[in-house]
Parts: C-alpha cells; sequence; structure tokens
C-alpha cells in the first residue's frame, strides 16, 4: 500500500508537469514561430520481488511509478500570416534564422530562431525585436557602380550554393542611401526599400528604381532540431546532441525557402491541447483517486488492531 502511494504521488508530480507544458502550447497559440512540445511519460524504477527461473518462470517485479522522460518539440512547419510588412519573414522549410545575441554591431552569442519578425535600425542593421542582430552572407563579387555616402563601396555578393562557413557570416546591413557615381548624386532607400527573395536575397532599390543585391539572408540546418536546448523567447542553441550547425542561403541545401512579407505562426493547435488536457487531467485524477484509495486501505489496516 506504501509503494502504491508514493507510485501515485510521482504520477501526480508528473502528470502536473505535463500540464505545465501543454499550459505554455496554449499560452503561445498566437506566438511568432513557436514550436509546440510534448512531455513525454516513462516508467520509474521497477523492485524485483522474485526472479524468474527454470522453476519459476514469472517473476514478480512491481513498478514504482513513472517519471518524464523529457519534452519532445515539433517542429513541423506553422501557417503564413500576410503581412507585406518587407522585413518580415517566414521560413518554408526545416532551416533557421542565425541571429548575434550581442546589444551592439559586435560579436555575441549565436543563438538561432523560426520568428522573423524582424525591423531595421536607424543603422540600416535587421534586428529582431528583442534588438538581436539578424546575421547573413555578404561576400565578394562584382562592383555595383556606386557607394554609400560614407564611403565604402558595395559588392555583388556572389550567391552562396551550397554551405556557407559561420566565419563568412556577418550581422546584415541596409545602407539608407547610396551615391551613383554616374549622375554624382546621393540616392535615398526609403524604409521600404527593400525585399528579400525566396533565396534569400537582400535588394534594395533606391528613389531613382536602381535596384541591387547587397547580400543573403542566411539559415541554419541542424541534424536533430529535438537535441537543440531551448533559450527561451524562442531562441534556441546548439548542443552535442543536436550537433553543430550548417548555413545555408535559402533555397539551397535542405533549409527551405523565405517568404518575405509573411510570418509564421505557431503551430500549436488548441483543439489537439485541450485534446492532450483532457487526457493528462483524467490521469492526474486517477492517480489522486489511488492515494485515496490506498489511504483508506492504511486506515482499514490500523482500524484492524483498535
Amino acid at each position: 500500500m506504501v509503494r502504491s502511494l508514493f507510485s501515485a504521488v510521482s504520477g501526480l508530480v508528473n502528470h502536473q508537469t505535463a500540464m505545465d507544458v501543454i499550459g505554455n502550447n496554449i499560452a503561445n497559440v498566437n506566438t511568432t514561430g513557436f514550436k509546440a512540445s510534448t512531455a513525454e511519460f516513462g516508467q520509474a524504477f521497477s523492485q524485483n520481488a522474485r526472479l524468474a527461473n527454470t522453476s519459476t518462470p514469472i517473476g514478480l517485479d512491481i513498478g514504482l511509478g513513472s517519471r518524464i522522460e523529457g519534452t519532445v518539440t515539433d517542429f513541423s512547419q506553422g501557417a503564413f500570416q500576410r503581412t507585406d510588412v518587407p522585413s518580415d519573414v517566414g521560413i518554408s522549410g526545416s532551416g533557421m534564422f542565425t541571429v548575434n545575441t550581442a546589444s551592439t554591431a559586435s560579436a555575441g552569442a549565436t543563438v538561432y530562431t523560426r520568428a522573423g519578425n524582424f525591423v531595421t535600425d536607424v543603422n540600416g542593421y535587421l534586428r529582431t525585436s528583442d534588438g538581436y542582430y539578424v546575421q547573413g552572407y555578404t561576400g565578394t563579387g562584382t562592383s555595383l557602380g556606386f557607394n554609400t555616402t560614407l564611403g565604402s563601396t558595395y559588392t555583388a555578393p556572389t550567391a552562396p550554393t551550397g554551405a556557407v562557413a559561420q566565419a563568412s557570416l556577418s550581422n546584415i546591413q541596409i545602407p539608407t542611401s547610396m551615391y551613383d557615381s554616374t549622375t554624382g548624386t546621393t540616392l535615398q532607400i526609403s524604409g521600404s526599400g527593400f525585399s528579400i527573395g525566396t533565396n534569400g536575397a537582400i535588394t534594395v532599390t533606391d528613389s531613382a528604381g536602381t535596384s541591387a543585391i547587397i547580400g543573403y539572408v542566411t539559415l541554419a540546418s541542424v541534424q536533430n532540431q529535438n537535441g537543440l536546448s531551448d533559450q527561451g523567447q524562442g531562441y534556441y542553441t546548439t548542443t552535442a546532441a543536436s550537433g553543430s550547425a550548417s548555413y545555408y542561403a535559402a533555397d539551397t541545401g535542405p533549409v527551405g525557402a523565405t517568404q518575405a512579407g509573411a510570418l509564421e505562426l505557431s503551430n500549436a493547435d488548441v483543439a489537439t491541447q485541450f485534446s492532450n488536457m483532457i487526457v493528462i487531467q483524467r490521469g492526474y485524477d486517477a492517480n489522486a483517486k489511488v492515494i485515496t484509495t490506498s489511504s483508506q486501505m492504511l486506515q482499514t489496516a490500523v482500524n484492524m488492531v483498535q
């Protein structure tokens, strides 16, 4: 009877943990790029009261409750919501955006996210809503024939066709103006004067209608997405279980294409979460019933000696 009490207590604790996971899924049903998780149950220790042998082919094994083995994240594609905001980007595929967590345009930790609700700051850097820098590939290539007002020449990067070395990544900066060496004038790039293609190419357009590719949004891929460490706020980091990240321009390799002017919605389905909630609630109720029944049995045994 004491064993049943402790087994049921473990059931209560673990069902509460599973309910916490469901509650988090429901709380983030409208969170951009959110991926729902599921708590997986497993059997806890077992007591071998009698081992099976040739004379007693059936052993006596008594389980000692349950445990949560871990949480599994569903990284399946979420639906897209059209926003028509140039800096909003969704991913149609399994890739993840690469983000630098520095608060300034210097080196910081590398994290990954599916949330593409980006903004451009006063210096033209593409940043997350938390202020982190979105990283991409700028590379080197053919001269575009124009300069920024600061005098640095932009070159048209060659589109990567395979994996990109992490050392090639940099914070994406969209220029606010371009100097046309042909006409000798400075042309302004408006806030909506850039676009991001399905291949991640960032194209800027000045007030005269001249367009040029200045870089590519880079997407990351890992061998085991469920090995990623959830850092909260939609950010993940690699671990030994996930393997190191490989980087690709969008629409190359295994990462999928970018969808500009759209955001990926949460993949947490409310109907599924409510169904799971009912199952977990019934499991919690059943374990609570085991505790009350075991308590009554113990009370009966105590009353026998009165």
